[in-house]
């Protein structure tokens, strides 16, 4: 993944991108950096304008890190869930859906397992440990207090 990365942040479509949104982001730090030049020459009280143009910047670098960053984050990620899963979407592996939707997927996989041991009359697994506490069932929960 690393790898890609590099290649892409390489690649000529990227630069461009960053590019643009450096030279913009440059040319408005310009006018903040000529006044604050500006108001040192002729001795004025500058403490706004260099408190601003501080957090203009620091939101620039921020903004051009985010942009590196969003490619591998937001870009192809959402490249599988709108070109490249709902063609391979016809397997219904669960492997796909467990990376696209976490550990909401197996939930919905052991649904029938509960209904089952809950139809043969079982608690889902606590009938083995009812009476393994030293006790009844009911103080232990094990069985659910039947």
């Amino acid at each position: 993944m690393d790898a890609f990365k590099w290649y892409f942040s390489q690649s000529k479509q990227f630069a461009r991108l960053f590019y643009l949104n450096f030279i913009v982001f440059a040319t408005l730090i310009m006018f903040p950096l000529i006044r604050l030049t500006t108001g040192i020459v002729r001795d004025k009280p500058i403490f706004e304008i260099a408190l601003l143009t501080g957090f203009l910047v620091i939101f620039m670098i921020k903004h051009l890190y985010v942009l590196n960053q969003q490619f591998c984050t937001r870009t192809i990620p959402d490249l599988y869930k709108s070109a490249i899963l709902p063609v391979i979407k016809d397997e219904q592996d669960w492997r796909w859906s467990y990376f696209l939707y976490g550990s909401a997927v197996l939930t919905a996989t052991l649904v029938p397992l509960v209904s089952y041991e809950r139809g043969r009359g079982g608690d889902g697994g606590g009938a083995s440990s009812c009476g393994s506490c030293g006790s009844s069932c009911g103080s232990c929960g094990g069985c659910g207090g039947d």
